[in-house]
């Protein structure tokens, strides 16, 4: 049996070495490249909500992050593991179930936008998210405001349907913001934690097309109240997504999955499903859990 040498080994030891990278390099690109679709994906990042929107020609722009690192394992699985491209990063409110998530992505990640609500407290995750957001001297910082449209490529756009970044309520999750993402004549909602108060407030305040949405992301994974009844009438989506895992108090309510079934609406759960996903073409939304 002819041996093989050490620089032979080496040689073959290299090439193995040059074909890994390779194809860490080109899955990058690949997962980069624009599909001409607009995609929307609501991560399992247990009890949280993260969101990463991918416009038709390729922007990153993400919604929240979730309470912890597990929003690297999902972002890199989505994007690949080379890619470090966030154009946006969006804070839609000071929970830490939406804002833990934060620090690692800003830490392995290099976004070029960081829009919030305004809304601040003294919490270590939001100081540790300050501390990040600091660090980082090419970081522009925004706050939200209502009426703001951000267009994020090949006529998909972002608009702030509500903004308040006084935490002081005697709600203080309604210190959030209420987007809408549209594309074509498809659209997502994502009303955040707001309270059912303010949900009743936007069925006013706001053109009903301007509420009626396609896809809605519930907010406060389920629990009571958290979606209400006129608001749900004037949004009229298809489907329900509920961001949600193990938690104590048993969400989602048994009172939000029955008011969304009497609705006729469809509802998924990340707890059950994983990761969930849409794309649209601009005229109507596909998903991942119903291929």
């Amino acid at each position: 049996m002819q041996k093989i040498s050490g620089k032979r080994m080496l040689a073959f030891g290299l090439l193995a070495m040059l074909v890994v990278v390779n194809w860490f390099v080109w899955t990058s690109v690949f997962s980069t490249m624009a599909s001409h679709s607009l995609r929307v994906s609501i991560f399992s990042v247990g009890e949280g909500r993260a969101v990463l929107v991918q416009s038709p020609t390729g922007t990153n722009v993400l919604i929240d992050a979730g309470p912890d690192r597990t929003i690297l394992r999902a972002l890199s699985q989505r994007l690949g593991p080379l890619n470090r491209n966030l154009s946006l990063v969006i804070q839609t409110t000071p929970s830490d179930s939406a804002l833990g998530g934060m620090p690692p992505v800003f830490n392995r990640y290099s976004p070029m936008v960081f829009m919030t609500s305004g809304a601040r407290n003294n919490t270590l995750v939001s100081r540790l998210v300050a501390h990040a957001e600091g660090a980082d001297t090419h970081l522009a910082h925004i706050t939200a405001r209502r009426g703001m449209r951000i267009h994020i490529g090949g006529g998909a756009v972002i608009e702030v349907l509500y903004s308040n970044k006084n935490n002081t309520l005697s709600h203080s999750k309604n210190a959030t913001m209420v987007l809408r993402l549209a594309y074509g004549k498809t659209s997502f909602l994502f009303p955040s934690d707001v309270s059912s108060a303010v949900q009743r407030m936007l069925t006013t305040s706001v053109a009903p097309q301007l509420l009626s949405s396609n896809v809605l992301l519930v907010g406060h994974y389920g629990a009571p109240d958290s979606v209400d009844a006129g608001f749900l009438r004037k949004v009229h989506p298809s489907v329900a997504v509920i961001s949600v895992g193990k938690n104590i108090y048993g969400y989602p309510a048994t009172t939000t999955l029955a008011q969304l079934a009497t609705s006729g609406v469809k509802v998924v759960s990340t707890s059950v499903r994983g990761a969930i996903t849409f794309s649209s073409d601009g005229m109507r939304v596909q998903n991942s859990f119903e291929k």
